[in-house]
């Protein structure tokens, strides 16, 4: 009897974790890992920082929009993030990882985390500076580094024998001596940002069956395009790979590498160097001083200021200081690109007015603009600083 009953609540639970649906199981494993919980502590932030803004507003008008937005808006975060998980993982992977993470390691993994990645952020930061200085200082070096003609001749050989194709003009290349010795080496030099840079790479197919290239591998940020054509290489046919500098996105000392990936033999290590004037923040204000009239309602009309970035790099708002609590902000978080503008518009309060005791009605706003690497959390930031008042 006792046997049975074991047996029965054994497929009873199994019934119930196999009735759940993908989107279920894809909300529990973000519970799990810590994902809902990074989410509601974004959210607490948030309204803090929005309570410092808007002091006059009441403490239950914020506890009433917290409770909603860790209801409607985290489900609108699992929804539009389910089909993400989805793509990537199989409903079978998903149970493998919710049952790792909810096993005493995967919880403990989970808990130590955060703790564990801030212990590491001074490390990492140190061993990207090393890092850095040493592909600097490598960078410095190139001229050492050159190909000898002995070894362009043996790469061209090895190259034939492994991807069937020969290429034409190698002298215009180097093996990639800072890397893996093997690799070929794009070197663009030191360009002055204003066209973009073409490197034809010319190979003719020396195999037995046509050639095509797909996406190449491990490359992050888009200064670097390809064109191979449309159509795959034909037996012996030559032709022109272009590798491009896009100077729109290319700035400052670079070297890389990424993989090729043709449709027979190894993938193609390539290696690409360039030196590119670093890309300024530039922007024009319409204006930066606007005259305060007195206020004769609650609130008063907008007084809005317009930022168009005239650049080439985007960038965003990343804070906004005011001199004084006297008035509400509102203007966007989202990136500012090239040619695009953004208001920041501000009304004054005259109930903050009469609350703060304010006789001179002046408002100074230090608006901080960054450049768009948010998700780069060791990386160095161009800042600048743009003053506006309202007298």
């Amino acid at each position: 009897m006792k046997k049975t009953t074991l047996l029965l609540l054994f497929v009873f639970i199994t019934f119930q974790a196999n009735s759940q649906s993908i989107e279920e199981k894809v909300g529990k494993l973000l519970k799990i890992d810590g994902t809902l919980r990074n989410i509601e502590n974004l959210i607490d932030r948030t309204i803090e920082y929005q309570k410092k803004t808007n002091p006059t507003i009441s403490d239950g008008f914020w506890k009433n929009l917290e409770g909603k937005l860790k209801t409607e808006s985290l489900e609108e975060f699992i929804d539009i993030v389910t089909p993400i998980y989805t793509q990537t993982y199989t409903e079978e992977q998903i149970d493998a990882i919710i049952t790792m993470l909810d096993s005493d390691a995967g919880r403990l993994i989970v808990e130590t985390q955060p703790s564990l990645l801030q212990e590491l952020g001074l490390p990492i930061q140190q061993w990207s500076q090393n890092a850095n200085a040493y592909i600097i200082k490598q960078i410095e070096d190139r001229d050492k580094n050159m190909s000898s003609s002995e070894e362009l001749e043996d790469f061209e050989k090895d190259f034939k024998s492994k991807y069937g194709l020969q290429i034409l003009n190698l002298e215009d290349f180097s093996i990639d001596q800072e890397h893996n010795i093997g690799s070929l080496l794009v070197d663009f030099g030191k360009v002055d940002g204003d066209e973009n840079i073409i490197k034809i790479l010319r190979v003719k197919n020396n195999s037995d069956e046509e050639i095509t290239f797909e996406k190449p591998l491990f490359l992050i940020d888009d200064d670097i395009e390809f064109y191979w054509g449309n159509t795959p290489i034909a037996v012996g046919e030559t032709r022109d790979l272009h590798i491009i500098l896009n100077m729109e996105k290319a700035e400052n000392e670079r070297y890389f590498s990424f993989s090729i990936r043709p449709s027979q033999g190894e993938n193609i290590r390539i290696g690409v160097k360039y030196n590119a004037p670093k890309k300024e923040l530039q922007f024009k204000t319409s204006s930066e001083e606007l005259n305060f009239k007195q206020t004769k309602k609650e609130l008063s009309k907008p007084y809005i200021f317009k930022i168009k970035n005239t650049g080439k790099k985007d960038f965003y708002i990343s804070d906004i200081e005011v001199s004084q609590p006297i008035a509400y902000l509102n203007y966007s978080k989202e990136v500012i690109k090239t040619n695009e503008e953004i208001e920041i518009r501000v009304i004054f309060s005259k109930e903050m007015i009469a609350k703060y005791d304010i006789e001179e009605v002046k408002l100074d706003l230090k608006v901080s603009l960054n450049e768009d690497k948010k998700g780069d959390r060791f990386g160095s930031f161009g800042e600048k600083i743009v003053s506006f008042v309202i007298k």
